[in-house]
């Protein structure tokens, strides 16, 4: 049993990671006290901007799964307000999918979504299954990566997109990039993101089954 895997995430309110921003200071050739203020104000700008990308200061608004060869309206897609229900949700599906000798397949899985969903549920206190790891590493019997799978063994070689080995393939790759984005769409025009999580699973999927993962 198979299931192709993707995640979507947001960055938690200010007041929840405030804490966690380093100490920001403007390049040492900064005189003007208004320059290095502006400086400094940008940098924290851009380092919330980037919190979606950090399970310290992000949370995963939707997880998204898809049965190989499956039309992808039938993609199963979850997005609760409450990032607990959501979590306990993917645990439990993912054992059942462990009795099966399942796996999990994703772009990136064992670099961000898996790491991810494990360190928001840790933050969350919410128990991890004994079988995600294997010792220090994730269990690769459980979850394939098409993005390292790409590399063909040379783990030198630089990670590629999604968007980029869809396209390699000859596959149609993202229709538009809202990403960074996706939280606040899923919040005011559900259909839209959730459609664009939906193609992203599909992207995996083509992928994959070009690779000859798919069995």
């Amino acid at each position: 049993m198979q299931t192709i895997i993707d995640i979507e995430t947001a960055g938690l309110a200010v007041e929840q990671i405030d804490h966690l921003a380093p100490t920001f200071t403007a390049p040492s050739n900064y005189k003007d006290a208004d320059k290095i203020a502006a400086n400094i104000a940008e940098q924290r700008m851009e380092w919330f901007k980037r919190a979606a990308l950090s399970p310290m200061t992000g949370k995963i608004v939707a997880i998204g799964y898809k049965i190989p060869y499956k039309v992808p309206t039938q993609a199963t897609i979850l997005h609760v307000a409450n990032e607990i229900e959501l979590l306990t949700e993917f645990w439990r599906d993912y054992e059942e999918h462990a009795k099966k000798q399942g796996q999990m397949i994703g772009h990136n899985i064992l670099g961000f979504d898996i790491p991810f969903i494990i360190r928001r549920s840790w933050a969350n206190k919410i128990r991890v299954p004994a079988t995600v790891q294997n010792g220090r590493y994730l269990n690769e019997r459980r979850f394939i990566d098409t993005m390292t799978a790409f590399q063909c063994g040379n783990r030198t070689e630089k990670f590629h997109s999604l968007d980029t080995v869809a396209k390699f393939m000859g596959f149609a790759g993202k229709t538009e990039a809202i990403g960074a984005q996706f939280a606040e769409i899923l919040a005011t025009d559900p259909k839209r993101a959730l459609a664009y999580l939906a193609a992203d699973l599909q992207a995996v999927e083509d992928i994959a089954e070009r690779m000859g993962i798919l069995t």
